[in-house]
């Protein structure tokens, strides 16, 4: 049960949005793409009053970034309760959200590869 925060057996103890204080947008009301790379802030100083969740999602990602997907699926959290979360980081400057290959204006290249692959495949 370590790193998560409901037992398998009895369900989810907490529900996503008792942890976003039942907001479904950010303060800023940013949508990250879900393949933004997601940093902590070098040296920045977390606040005392970070509840669990917040403070678990920053310790997943002080040691390397990590995609919003990828993030949302290690802390077993909705895309959405994720996004308000990092919404919260991001306020307090303690979270950097990188551009996902959609908002940079630029196609991905290895999925335009993949694409390219299975058409040829065909």
């Amino acid at each position: 049960m370590s790193g998560h925060w409901y037992d398998d057996e009895a369900g989810p103890m907490v529900r996503p949005f008792t942890l976003t204080g039942g907001r479904t947008r950010s303060a800023e009301g940013e949508r990250y793409d879900l393949l933004a790379a997601v940093s902590a802030v070098p040296d920045a100083e977390p606040a005392a009053h970070l509840d669990h969740a917040r403070s678990a999602l920053l310790d997943r990602i002080r040691d390397r970034p990590c995609p919003l997907a990828e993030l949302a699926a290690d802390a077993d959290l909705p895309i959405g309760a994720l996004r308000v979360l990092l919404g919260d980081l991001v306020q307090a400057g303690l979270v950097r959200v990188g551009q996902g290959a959609a908002e940079a204006g630029r196609p991905d290249v290895r999925l335009l590869r993949e694409v390219i692959q299975g058409l040829r495949r065909l």
